[in-house]
């Protein structure tokens, strides 16, 4: 899961380089020059890839903006949708 996100991070970046380095503390817009289209794409191939939708009181930019707090808002996610599909 974490390699497909950085996969995702990366396509979306305006500042692609030849080697994006993604810790927990990059910042998607200072670091890979991520702007409102940017996060809104993000969002968009995130749900899709993942499986999952981003509801009206999840969309933080403090979380979607730092790749750290992104990747365990995901992770928390995937957890929640699998446990959920798992009920069904």
């Amino acid at each position: 899961m974490f390699e497909k996100l950085k996969e995702i991070v990366v396509q979306n970046a305006k500042n692609k380089g030849d080697e994006i380095e993604l810790t927990e503390n990059t910042d998607l817009l200072k670091d890979l020059g991520y702007q409102s289209i940017n996060v809104v794409q993000l969002m968009a191939d995130l749900e899709e890839h993942f499986d999952f939708v981003f509801e009206d009181d999840e969309i933080d930019f403090d979380v979607i903006c730092n790749f750290g707090k992104l990747s365990k808002f995901i992770q928390m996610k995937v957890e929640t949708n699998v446990a959920n599909n798992k009920n069904s």
